[in-house]
Formats: structure tokens, C-alpha cells, sequence
């Protein structure tokens, strides 16, 4: 079973497609997380000697990062990230291929669920209005 089918069978409920985007969100959290992980390593070492593009700090926050750009984009707003708006520091994750196709994944089901969720609320709506 897909999961618009999943969030979309009889009884249809706000709180199911809620539970699917999440479940979408962690998803991509995941596999924006690796793709962080893999390329913040380049811009690690890919610096002058002594000096580093990437503060050693920043780099275990990488699953906050990958959170909060994950989130943005299920929600059709990936301009707004960290990843989008820091040109230097991730410029490399922005061009790699695994960070275009997840986020153009990620835009295609957003878009399917904020389809839904139209759908959702227009039923609501005419169900009350009758």
C-alpha cells in the first residue's frame, strides 16, 4: 500500500496525512543528513591549510540542518534553508546529484500532499455545509 493510499482510504483524516508527511520528513531528514555528511567532509577538506570552510562545530549539526530543510521543502519553501541561503559553506552538497534528486523527490510528494490535504478540507468543508 502507497502511502497516499494509506492517507487517503475511508475515513479520511487531517491527522493520517499529518502522520505520513512526517513520516516523509524523517525520510529525507535521513538521506539529507548523508548527503551533509558525505560533502561536508569535502568542504572540511577542501580549505587552505588552517583554515576551514565548514567550522568543526557545525558539522554534527548536520541533522538539524538536514531536519529543518527537510521540513521546509515537503512544505513547497526550500529557498528559505540554510542549504539554499549559505552559498560557501554548501555549495558543493547543492550541486552534487543525490542532493537534486532528493529534493525534486521531496518537492513531488509535497506537492502531492498539499494536493491532498486541499482535497481533505474541501470534504470537510462541503460535509458541514450540507
Amino acid at each position: 500500500m502507497s502511502s497516499t493510499e494509506f492517507a487517503t482510504r475511508s475515513g479520511t483524516s487531517a491527522w493520517r496525512l499529518l502522520l505520513v508527511t512526517s513520516a516523509w520528513v524523517g525520510v529525507f531528514t535521513g538521506a539529507y543528513a548523508y548527503t551533509l555528511d558525505r560533502y561536508a567532509k569535502d568542504l572540511v577538506h577542501a580549505a587552505p591549510p588552517g583554515q576551514c570552510l565548514l567550522p568543526p562545530t557545525k558539522v554534527p549539526k548536520d541533522v538539524s540542518v538536514a531536519l529543518w530543510h527537510s521540513c521546509l521543502t515537503i512544505f513547497l519553501q526550500p529557498s528559505i534553508s540554510d542549504i539554499e541561503q549559505l552559498p560557501a559553506e554548501y555549495n558543493t552538497v547543492r550541486e552534487s546529484g543525490e542532493y537534486r534528486l532528493f529534493m525534486s523527490a521531496e518537492l513531488l510528494i509535497g506537492y502531492v500532499h498539499l494536493g491532498l490535504l486541499v482535497s481533505i478540507m474541501y470534504r470537510k468543508i462541503t460535509k458541514h455545509a450540507a
